[in-house]
Order: C-alpha cells, then structure tokens, then sequence
C-alpha cells in the first residue's frame, strides 16, 4: 500500500473533488455569516463577502432566511 502525505490527502484528485471542497467554504463561510445578529453587519458581510447586493435575487432570498433563523432563535 503507497503511504500518501498529508498534503496529498488534503489535495483533491478530481475536479468534482475541488467543486465541493469549493462549496463546503462557501457554505462555511454562509453558515458564519447566517449567525451574526445585527442585520446592517449581515447586510455588509454579504456584499463585502459574497459581492451580494441589493437588486439581486440572492441578496433577497439570503435576507429572508436570515430574517427566519433570527425568528425561530427567539
């Protein structure tokens, strides 16, 4: 059996491998982001982060489920 460093584990083989290690530091970085408390931090974080403005569908759909889990915390 080849003995593989730690670099070569962390290193992914396929492309596939580097989309989702890709998506779970977005979805980290989202998930960061989802538990600030203060909406005008949030509102910053998300255009400074993500280029996530107002006008686009996704700054939309990323305030109300900020605006949900800020209900369901209460």
């Amino acid at each position: 059996m080849k003995k593989t460093s730690a670099f070569q584990e962390a290193k992914p083989r396929t492309p596939k491998g580097e989309a989702r290690k890709r998506e779970q530091k977005i979805m980290d970085a989202m998930s960061d982001l989802l538990d600030l408390d203060d909406e005008e931090t949030f509102k910053r974080e998300l255009s400074e982060r993500f280029g996530i403005k107002p006008g686009n569908p996704r700054y939309q759909q990323a305030m109300a489920t900020w605006a949900e889990i800020r209900r369901a915390r209460t």
